[in-house]
């Protein structure tokens, strides 16, 4: 573990971004929050989304010299061949080809509000509820995946998370 004086001194290099396991933790902490507050809202998921995301991308590094790519987040990331072909998923980290000028899809987020106040993990009816919700959410996503296949040529394999059921 850095020590403290090491870490501002860090901080004080203007050359340098320092992002502690602390302060993501306090970030997450604070995004879960927000989503348990009120988890009949879709939108109160959003933040947990972007910080799980963000902290992901942040955390990846590319291995290969001079590789073009870096993985970002892009909330409501465009997939689709046009203005009438498309869909827009919540949140998702997408690899952005600095060359090109592009991006694909590595992995996205779905958000389902659960609006069972109880907690889902005890509660019978929550639990079937929750699980409603997940199979409803299927056709939604089997739509995302399917405008990704034909948005973004070469992709083989898509990776979607449902994030539902914050109590």
């Amino acid at each position: 573990m850095a020590s403290p004086s090491l870490i501002q001194a860090l901080q004080n290099d203007p050359s340098l971004i320092v992002y502690t396991k602390a302060e993501s933790t306090k970030r997450l902490d604070s995004a879960l929050k927000i989503a348990m507050k009120d988890p009949a809202n879709e939108f109160k998921l959003y933040p947990l989304l972007n910080r799980v995301i963000t902290d992901i991308t942040l955390s990846t590094v590319c291995t290969k010299e001079n590789h073009p790519h870096v993985l970002e987040v892009h909330n409501q990331a465009f997939f689709g061949t046009s203005s009438d072909d498309f869909r827009l998923p919540d949140c998702a980290a997408c690899y952005f080809n600095d060359d090109l000028e592009n991006y694909f899809p590595a992995f996205w987020f779905e958000a389902k509000p659960l609006e069972v106040f109880e907690d889902w993990r005890t509660s019978a009816a929550a639990e079937f509820r929750a699980m409603q919700l997940f199979q409803n959410a299927i056709p939604q996503l089997r739509e995302q995946v399917d405008r990704a296949f034909r948005a973004f040529t070469g992709l083989e394999e898509c990776y979607v998370f449902i994030l539902h059921a914050i109590t």
